[in-house]
């Protein structure tokens, strides 16, 4: 597994507020470093070009900073990384990322009619999922020029919805659309949170 304390690693520091112990220039230097660290494929990303912070209703307890990135052959990267309380920071670019996060702080409020959302908000932390992506939640979202343009027919398309539930765990499917695709990912989540790409 990746590191996934590395902005710390490297400064020598463990789990204690960044707002206490470091200036506001090494704390964004933290962070920036995170997020560049995500970028897979040769060069990389030598900056950021967007960073915004928000809270997701799931996991109360952590702040999110996502960011955008062009690397040197103009593609679009998009990371996110999650800090606690504490000052720890967790990358967020892969399933396992996903899940030492969430075995840390479980997530509140998964329940059956919110599995759905709560994959697209991990989908969406791991840069599976872009800004511009719309998530189908039925066939109307889909037109049939998308639909001519991704080479689907109407009656093969998946509209996001759970496909399985017991009592410990549920299987779900996200589709989400851009101009010119049109993508499905088959997950699996328990009722602790874990999360896995089945297919995709």
């Amino acid at each position: 597994m990746r590191q996934l304390f590395f902005p710390f690693a490297v400064l020598g520091a463990s789990a204690c507020s960044t707002g206490l112990l470091w200036s506001g220039d090494v704390t964004s230097a933290i962070i920036t470093n995170g997020l560049l660290a995500q970028v897979e494929g040769s060069g990389g990303c030598r900056q950021l070009d967007e960073r915004d912070t928000y809270r997701s209703d799931f996991f109360p307890d952590l702040t999110f900073v996502r960011s955008t990135c062009l690397d040197e052959h103009a593609n679009v990267h998009r990371t996110t990384i999650a800090i606690d309380s504490g000052g720890q920071v967790y990358l967020l670019k892969s399933p396992a990322d996903i899940r030492f996060m969430t075995r840390q702080h479980p997530p509140q409020k998964l329940t059956s009619s919110g599995v759905v959302d709560y994959s697209v908000a991990l989908l969406e932390m791991m840069g599976r999922i872009g800004n511009n992506d719309i998530i189908v939640r039925r066939a109307s979202d889909v037109s049939s020029e998308h639909l001519a343009r991704a080479g689907i027919a109407a009656d093969d398309l998946i509209v996001s919805h759970i496909s399985g539930e017991t009592a410990l765990d549920f299987v779900a499917w996200v589709t989400v659309r851009s101009e010119q695709r049109i993508h499905s990912f088959k997950v699996y989540v328990d009722r602790t949170g874990f999360f896995s790409i089945m297919t995709e």
